[in-house]
This record gives structure tokens, sequence and C-alpha cells, in this order.
């Protein structure tokens, strides 16, 4: 071969590993710059290669994937070692049924990555994702990053960024805490999902999921996240695709789960008040109105008794915090709710048994035409 030829390939070759290690930096491809991925798994076989598929096909390599089979008795537990047998950055790690929140520290104590993301079995995440969130908190030297989300189902899709610009810092607590005071907003302080957090934090305080709490333990365990740091950066692009499953309502009511409920929205009302005493706490108000309103119509379309549905109406209205919300909102836009608004301060389960029936009666007759 022509010496110079040889010359030629030598500086090419040359050139090419330089510019692949310089891509590798340029994107956070760094050794010591591992991302662990915790998805619980239980009984979600038809999504769930779906999820795993997203992980795989991540521009950024540096990942494990820890899938906690939670006791699953369809055939998740197979696929997962399925993947796990082609890929060794998939971990799976079988256990007895004890919940999400069990699942999820399970994956905490395994986790060996200096950032650690949190993806639900039935939900997917876009290529780009882990690279750009990688990038983000390397560039803004932030203690969390947020992105934009899909909440969709097969008829409907519904994206959510809190960005305007390609980057917004929140520049310390305050700024966080106004996550939550708007409903449009709420979700992103909420959800565990579309967030990159540091690992150095989750272990050295050793934050973890209640597992006694079975609503809104997400929340609780960002609110105990958000104690700890100082700031955070949040993306405007739209990585995380949440998957809202098609439950009716009727299947929808557990029992002793609002305590739960009224729990997360106190944790964040403190949160507010203590970082952001100025801010209006209406919006979190509102939100809890919301919530009282799904549940009450819940306890209407359960199989319940007659009796036992009056009893659960009644609970939920004599909530201090539910009869509070009624005092300082002003009235609602949405008619089932400024009906509610009326009807909670009588705290009578009988009366809004009656009012909730007459208004499904209503809507089946206007539906009839």
């Amino acid at each position: 071969m022509d010496f110079s030829i040889i010359i030629m390939l030598t500086v090419f070759k040359r050139y090419e590993v330089q510019g692949f290690v310089d891509r590798q930096v340029m994107c956070g491809y760094m050794e010591n710059e591992k991302v662990s991925i915790i998805v619980p798994v239980y009984n979600v076989e038809k999504y769930l290669a779906q999820c795993i598929d997203s992980v795989l096909g991540q521009t950024y390599v540096n990942w494990e994937l820890l899938l906690i089979d939670d006791g699953s008795s369809d055939g998740s537990p197979e696929l997962c070692d399925g993947y796990a047998e082609k890929d060794s950055r998939v971990r799976v790690i079988h256990q007895a049924n004890q919940g999400a929140s069990t699942a999820r520290n399970r994956g905490l104590d395994e986790a060996t990555g200096t950032y650690v993301m949190f993806v639900d079995s039935d939900d997917y995440i876009a290529s780009g994702m882990v690279s750009r969130m990688v990038n983000v908190i390397h560039d803004t030297k932030t203690d969390l990053v947020l992105c934009g989300y899909e909440r969709f189902t097969d008829t409907y899709q519904d994206k959510r960024s809190y960005s305007e610009t390609p980057v917004t810092i929140l520049k310390n607590k305050a700024e966080i805490a106004r996550l939550y005071t708007k409903p449009n907003t709420n979700m992103f302080g909420i959800s565990i999902w579309a967030k990159l957090y540091r690992n150095d934090v989750l272990q050295d305080k050793h934050v973890r999921f209640d597992p006694h709490i079975s609503y809104e333990e997400d929340c609780q365990f960002n609110i105990d996240y958000f104690e700890l740091i100082n700031n955070a950066a949040v993306i405007k692009e739209v990585f995380y695709h949440y998957r809202q499953m098609d439950v009716s309502l009727s299947k929808g009511f557990k029992r002793n789960t609002f305590e739960f409920l009224i729990a997360g929205y106190n944790r964040r009302i403190g949160f507010v008040k203590k970082y952001a005493p100025k801010t209006s706490l209406n919006g979190l108000h509102a939100i809890l109105l919301v919530v009282v309103k799904n549940t009450m119509i819940k306890i209407q379309k359960s199989s319940l008794k007659f009796t036992e549905k009056i009893k659960e109406h009644r609970k939920v209205m004599a909530y201090d915090e539910v009869q509070n919300i009624v005092r300082v909102l002003g009235k609602s836009k949405n008619a089932l709710t400024r009906i509610l608004q009326y009807i909670i301060p009588l705290k009578s389960g009988f009366v809004a048994f009656v009012a909730l029936s007459m208004w499904e009666l209503y809507n089946k007759l206007r539906n009839r035409k």
C-alpha cells in the first residue's frame, strides 16, 4: 500500500476516534455519569415492552435499567428476564407483592448511578430524554431537572410544558414551591416521572417512599427531596409520555384513601407557606375542590350500598380542609362543582347522594336528546 495512503488512514482514524470522544463528552457520556432508571413492574405485560424499548432506544448509553417485578402474576416477569438476557444494563429484581412504593425503594437501594430517573411501566420516554436532561443538569449545575410530558389515552393527547423557553431555572425553593400553586403546573410538583434526581442527595439523606401511603406518595417523596435542594432546571421539550388509564369511575373508589389526598394537600400547603409565604393558595384550594368532586362522583358510582354511600359522602365533607376551601373559594365555573359548593357546608351525606343522583339523571336525559 502507498505510504501516503497509510498516513491518511492513520490521521483519519485518529480524528474519528477523537471526534467520537468529543461527542461523548458533549452528550454527557462520561463513565461516572450513569443514570439509574427505576421501573416498578406489576401485571403490566400489555405495555411493558414499549416502556423497556423506549429505555433501550436512548441516545445516551450509560444507564442501568432496574426492573422491580413486584410479584406479577402475568407474563411480566418472563418479559423482564428476557430483556435482561439480551442487555447487561438491564437488571431484574423479583420480589413478593408489596406495592409500588416498596418496589421503588428497592430500586433506590440498588441504584448505582450518579442520577436517578423513575418511569412507570405503562409509560414510555422519548429517545433523547436522558441525554438532554443529563446535559442540562451539567450545564446549569442544578439539583433537579424537569421536562414536559404528554398525558394520553387511545383517543386523547394533551401535552404540558412548564417552561416557555428551552431552559428555565428555578433559582430557589420559593420558585420550586410555586409549581404547586396552579392547576396546570401542579403535576410537575407531584409526579416523580419526567424528572432527573441527584442520587447522592437521595442516598445521603435516605430519601425514600413511605410504603404506608397509598395515594400522594409521589408528592411526599418530592417534597422530601425539594427540602434538601437549592434549585432546579425546567426544559421545554416534551419527553415523557404518561398513559392515562381508562378506568371507569365505578371501579375507581377505594375506602380510606381520601385521608392520603388530604395529607398530600396539607404537605403542599405547608411547603408553599414556608418558602413562598406571600403566594396565593387559591390554586391549591381549587385543585382540592376538583379532587373532592371526583371522589364524590366515584362514591356515587361505586358498588357500595345506599347507606354506605351516604356515610362516605359525609366523611369527605366533614374534613376541615374541605369546609375551608368552600368558604374561601369563589363559585366554580363547573356546574356540578358549584352545586357541591352549596351542599358541602351542610355535611349531609343524604343531600349529597340526592343531588348527585339528580345530576346523573339530568345527564342521562340530556344525552338522549
